[in-house]
């Protein structure tokens, strides 16, 4: 049954937004798909992996969630960050406004540990 919703939050993910309608307050957490996926993320996290770059000298390293139901999150995300740039190129500075709330979002492995935080909190004050 799990597999059947997730093949559905996918054909959701790849489906482009109405032209016209995209709100510029639009949070790409607060998609149905993406709070589904998140969700179940709280109750099921996904495996993660260390993750490393080099640029010259200094090596980064960081942590990300990864997986079937990451990779639909961040094809939500994408699709509306995609549709906030699209408007900005439509509209010049009149669509500034969702494309920079969009950059200022969480990313994917930011969101899942924000809903987990936020479950383990209400848990914790009795929520």
């Amino acid at each position: 049954m799990a597999v059947a919703a997730l093949s559905t939050a996918a054909r959701g993910a790849d489906t482009p937004a109405p032209v016209g309608t995209f709100a510029s307050s639009a949070r790409w957490t607060e998609d149905p798909h993406a709070q589904m996926l998140l969700s179940s993320c709280v109750e099921s996290p996904p495996k993660g992996v260390w993750r490393s770059e080099a640029f010259g000298r200094v090596r980064d390293r960081w942590f990300e969630y990864a997986g079937r139901r990451v990779e639909r999150l961040e094809a939500i995300r994408s699709r509306i960050g995609r549709t906030a740039l699209d408007q900005y190129d439509r509209l010049g500075e009149e669509g500034a406004e969702a494309f920079r709330d969009w950059c200022n979002q969480p990313g994917v492995t930011e969101a899942i540990e924000l809903a987990r935080s936020g479950a383990s909190t209400s848990m914790t004050q009795g929520g």
